[in-house]
């Protein structure tokens, strides 16, 4: 009895529900852009216009910035900052089952990322759009974008989780709005790619944080002991 009413009730939790629904409304999106790619139509209109355009708003501090964003971005970086979260989790926190759920999150992003890149199979900008050496691998979605939109989405989640103060949980979500965007609008300054990459990037990471926040909120109730006590945060602040 426990067990079929666990399941009867999981879908009242708002996290279930809410998260279920945003990522519904993720893959719709998601799917209309990639329609848009394929038929050259709908949002994909712009993205001609912001390549002709990009190129002369370079200058020489810019082009610094948008080489660090890009490096920070990168899937190397991120597997190193997603690799020490985790270790930091599993060791600090002794929370395993969330270890577990933040490195199948950063998994599943990775898969993403290669899969549609070669389903999908669009080219990237003309070279002479490029501040960089040039990339032969496929333009869409924004590997940078989808990746930090989604690991600045679980640090930010984790705050929100174990802190109570709400100025740092603000923080903790502006920084992850911010941090995606400059991310990936730094992808179309360089030239890399174009602008529905990156919205396609932002909307794909927020569809695999939605499930997220379902597998976490599922789990959670499922085991009532899978948060342990926090280790060295001032809940009170």
């Amino acid at each position: 009895m426990p067990e079929r009413s666990w399941w009867r009730t999981a879908w009242r939790r708002p996290g279930v529900w809410g998260g279920a629904l945003l990522a519904l409304v993720s893959v719709g999106l998601f799917a209309q852009l990639v329609d848009g790619v394929l038929e050259r139509g709908d949002l994909s209109g712009i993205d001609p216009v912001v390549e002709q355009r990009v190129p002369a708003l370079r200058d020489s501090v810019l082009n610094v910035v948008a080489d660090v964003l890009a490096l920070l971005g990168s899937e190397v970086c991120l597997g190193i900052f997603a690799a020490v979260l985790v270790f930091w989790v599993w060791t600090q926190w002794k929370d395993r089952l969330l270890a577990a759920v933040l490195t199948a999150s950063m998994a599943v992003t990775a898969g993403l990322i290669v899969g549609v890149k070669d389903l999908v199979g669009r080219v990237r900008p003309a070279a002479w759009a490029v501040y960089g050496p040039p990339d032969p691998s496929p333009a869409f979605p924004s590997g940078h974008t989808l990746g930090t939109t989604v690991f600045l989405g679980l640090v930010a989640g984790l705050v929100v989780l174990r802190w109570s103060s709400w100025w740092v949980r603000a923080t903790a979500l502006g920084g992850w709005v911010l941090g995606s965007v400059v991310v990936g609008a730094s992808r179309i300054y360089l030239g890399y790619h174009w602008a529905t990459d990156v919205v396609a990037g932002l909307v794909l990471g927020m569809g695999v944080l939605a499930l997220t926040v379902v597998a976490v909120d599922l789990l959670r109730h499922r085991r009532p002991s899978w948060t342990p006590a926090a280790r060295g945060v001032d809940d009170l602040a």
